[in-house]
Protein backbone atom coordinates (compact mmCIF):
# COMPACT_ATOMS: atom_id res chain seq x y z
CA UNK A 1 0.00 0.00 0.00
CA UNK A 2 1.38 3.37 -0.47
CA UNK A 3 1.30 5.76 1.86
CA UNK A 4 3.18 8.50 0.48
CA UNK A 5 1.25 11.75 -0.47
CA UNK A 6 2.40 11.51 -4.12
CA UNK A 7 0.81 9.70 -6.62
CA UNK A 8 2.55 8.06 -9.73
CA UNK A 9 1.52 6.54 -13.18
CA UNK A 10 2.76 3.62 -14.62
CA UNK A 11 1.81 2.78 -17.83
CA UNK A 12 1.95 -0.23 -19.39
CA UNK A 13 1.93 -1.10 -23.31
CA UNK A 14 0.95 -4.48 -24.13
CA UNK A 15 1.42 -5.89 -27.36
CA UNK A 16 -1.40 -8.77 -28.20
CA UNK A 17 -1.70 -10.48 -31.13
CA UNK A 18 -3.51 -13.95 -31.79
CA UNK A 19 -1.67 -16.54 -32.81
CA UNK A 20 -2.67 -18.86 -35.82
CA UNK A 21 -2.43 -22.13 -33.94
CA UNK A 22 -3.62 -22.77 -30.61
CA UNK A 23 0.04 -24.19 -29.79
CA UNK A 24 2.35 -21.47 -30.60
CA UNK A 25 3.03 -19.96 -26.99
CA UNK A 26 5.35 -17.03 -25.94
CA UNK A 27 8.91 -17.71 -27.31
CA UNK A 28 12.53 -16.97 -25.30
CA UNK A 29 12.82 -13.82 -27.73
CA UNK A 30 9.22 -12.52 -26.97
CA UNK A 31 9.95 -12.68 -22.71
CA UNK A 32 13.44 -11.82 -23.10
CA UNK A 33 13.25 -8.35 -23.47
CA UNK A 34 10.80 -8.40 -21.02
CA UNK A 35 12.77 -9.88 -18.24
CA UNK A 36 15.44 -7.85 -19.09
CA UNK A 37 13.10 -4.48 -18.07
CA UNK A 38 12.22 -6.14 -15.00
CA UNK A 39 15.84 -6.54 -13.87
CA UNK A 40 16.00 -2.68 -14.85
CA UNK A 41 13.51 -2.15 -12.43
CA UNK A 42 14.34 -4.64 -9.67
CA UNK A 43 17.90 -2.63 -9.86
CA UNK A 44 16.06 0.89 -9.56
CA UNK A 45 14.16 0.07 -7.03
CA UNK A 46 16.18 -1.33 -4.88
CA UNK A 47 18.69 2.06 -5.46
CA UNK A 48 15.72 4.21 -4.65
CA UNK A 49 15.49 1.81 -1.67
CA UNK A 50 18.76 2.39 -0.56
CA UNK A 51 19.05 5.53 -1.04
CA UNK A 52 15.58 6.26 0.99
CA UNK A 53 16.79 4.40 3.78
CA UNK A 54 20.83 6.69 3.59
CA UNK A 55 18.73 9.69 3.50
CA UNK A 56 16.19 8.80 6.51
CA UNK A 57 19.71 7.80 8.77
CA UNK A 58 20.67 10.97 7.63
CA UNK A 59 17.89 12.97 8.62
CA UNK A 60 18.05 11.22 12.20
CA UNK A 61 21.76 11.96 12.53
CA UNK A 62 21.16 15.76 11.78
CA UNK A 63 18.19 15.69 14.33
CA UNK A 64 20.10 14.47 16.41
CA UNK A 65 23.00 16.56 16.34
CA UNK A 66 20.21 19.83 15.87
CA UNK A 67 18.69 18.68 19.27
CA UNK A 68 22.05 18.75 21.53
CA UNK A 69 23.05 22.14 19.76
CA UNK A 70 19.66 23.37 20.67
CA UNK A 71 20.50 21.97 24.18
CA UNK A 72 23.97 23.55 24.23
CA UNK A 73 22.14 27.19 22.85
CA UNK A 74 19.98 27.01 25.87
CA UNK A 75 22.48 26.32 28.39
CA UNK A 76 24.59 29.16 26.94
CA UNK A 77 21.53 31.73 27.06
CA UNK A 78 20.31 30.77 30.48
CA UNK A 79 24.34 31.27 32.02
CA UNK A 80 24.85 34.59 29.83
CA UNK A 81 21.72 35.42 31.75
CA UNK A 82 22.60 34.40 34.81
CA UNK A 83 25.95 36.28 34.35
CA UNK A 84 24.55 39.42 33.29
CA UNK A 85 21.95 39.39 36.44
CA UNK A 86 25.11 39.21 38.53
CA UNK A 87 26.72 41.87 37.08
CA UNK A 88 23.88 44.30 37.46
CA UNK A 89 23.77 43.03 41.41
CA UNK A 90 27.83 43.88 41.27
CA UNK A 91 27.27 46.89 40.02
CA UNK A 92 24.66 47.93 42.36
CA UNK A 93 26.57 46.63 45.24
CA UNK A 94 29.51 48.42 43.88
CA UNK A 95 27.57 52.09 42.95
CA UNK A 96 26.16 51.79 46.52
CA UNK A 97 29.31 51.73 48.28
CA UNK A 98 30.82 54.32 46.17
CA UNK A 99 27.81 56.96 47.25
CA UNK A 100 27.84 55.62 50.82
CA UNK A 101 31.84 56.83 51.12
CA UNK A 102 30.75 59.76 48.94
CA UNK A 103 28.35 61.13 51.23
CA UNK A 104 30.58 59.77 54.62
CA UNK A 105 33.48 62.07 52.49
CA UNK A 106 30.91 64.85 52.41
CA UNK A 107 29.75 65.08 55.70
CA UNK A 108 32.75 64.69 57.48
Amino acid sequence: MNKSPYQETIDFDVLVCHFSYYEEHAKDEHVKPIMEQIEKLGEALYNFQFEHHWLEAQTDRQSIINEGMSKRALHKALFESAALVAASVVQVFLLKRLFERKLSMSRA
